[in-house]
């Protein structure tokens, strides 16, 4: 399947409202088996907000077969991912690469359910609610909701964006 990222001109690019998961690795500082995200359903850069879903299935890597599904503490790394998603399609847009970012804390997490069950599509809102341009830091309300069911869980993520992550890694 052809990428749809389009090139309006050198410093302004075109991102689709709908992006699979093919399209998403280029937005998102994964591969492999640790994308998680199956599709992005829409992003608004202006409101700092993006909508995507996964679906839980056997291939993913956190699938647990006694389980039956995923249990709730993996929806963290989707939500994570999905504002990832937000930052490379604000950063595709003004034509720049996306950046990683380092967590820095994980608030007010709670969860309504225990497990995702094999065949269920969850659906994860992100919503900026802080940014610090200079330090880089951002904070982010997270909720993922199933079957019409809203806030099954939430969190805040607050993210360190870097183009160096070596460099804190590693202390420099």
């Amino acid at each position: 399947m052809p990428v749809l990222l389009l090139e309006k001109k050198l410093t302004d690019f075109f991102v689709p409202q709908k992006l699979e998961k093919n399209e998403l690795i280029q937005l998102i500082p994964h591969s492999g088996k640790m994308v998680l995200l199956s599709r992005i359903i829409s992003h608004d850069i202006s409101k700092r907000e993006v909508v995507a879903q996964f679906d839980v299935e056997e291939s993913c890597i956190f699938y647990d077969d006694e389980l039956g599904g995923i249990p709730n503490w993996v929806t963290f790394e989707i939500m994570a991912q999905t504002l990832s998603s937000l930052t490379g399609i604000t950063n595709r847009v003004k034509g720049l690469k996306p950046l990683a970012g380092c967590i820095l804390s994980i608030t007010n997490f709670k969860a309504e359910k225990e497990v995702f069950e094999k065949g269920s599509v969850l659906t994860i809102n992100i919503r900026e609610d802080f940014r610090d341009e200079e330090s880089h830091v951002f904070k982010y309300y997270c909720s993922v909701s199933q079957n019409g069911k809203t806030d099954l869980v939430t969190t805040d993520i607050t993210v360190l964006e870097t183009e160096n992550i070596e460099s804190i890694v590693k202390g420099n």
